[in-house]
């Protein structure tokens, strides 16, 4: 880009220089300064867009091989901070991989202890702040909501049978 204002610097003096210099007497053809900026500036775009397709062609070729090694990786285990075609690329390499073991990517079956109403119902009597950690539950239901009090504290929002559970994950008791 330096090179290119240098250049267009250099060509607009020798635009003056040539101007000035012509003569119409001489036989030779002359162009006004406007029309020789314009023709400049055509030059200089058409060399920026060769520039940029030279530069795509190259990026494609790279990717073609990072692609080719990348057929090998497993997937990262970061997924917040992938490209997403990337994310689906791995998430299809994990299907696969799972197909290929003989385990179901997408079990029919999840096991349920109890719904979330007889959750409730069975431990709506706790206090705040209570734990029972000799008792493990499993509920199902869609989690609409994630919000995090810390960076080790988390709450969800479990609804399902039409009723709502608030969960509080918290990695120090993990």
């Amino acid at each position: 880009m330096e090179g290119s204002v240098d250049e267009t610097t250099k060509a607009v003096s020798n635009l003056a220089v040539y101007s000035s210099s012509s003569d119409p007497a001489a036989g030779e053809e002359t162009i006004s300064k406007n029309a020789r900026k314009k023709e400049l500036k055509m030059k200089q775009k058409e060399e920026e867009r060769r520039r940029k397709e030279e530069k795509k062609r190259r990026k494609e070729a790279e990717r073609g091989a990072t692609k080719a090694s990348s057929q090998s990786q497993k997937p990262a285990a970061d997924d917040e901070d992938m490209d997403p075609t990337q994310y689906l690329e791995n998430r299809k390499r994990y299907l696969e991989i799972q197909k290929k073991e003989g385990k179901n990517p997408y079990p029919h079956k999840f096991f349920v202890s109890m719904s979330i109403i007889g959750y409730i119902a069975n431990y709506g009597g706790l206090g705040n702040g209570d734990h029972l950690e000799d008792i493990s539950v499993s509920l199902a239901g869609r989690i609409i909501s994630k919000r995090s009090s810390s960076s080790k504290l988390f709450f969800y929002d479990l609804h399902g049978g039409g009723a709502k559970v608030q969960v509080m994950a918290d990695a120090r008791s993990y």
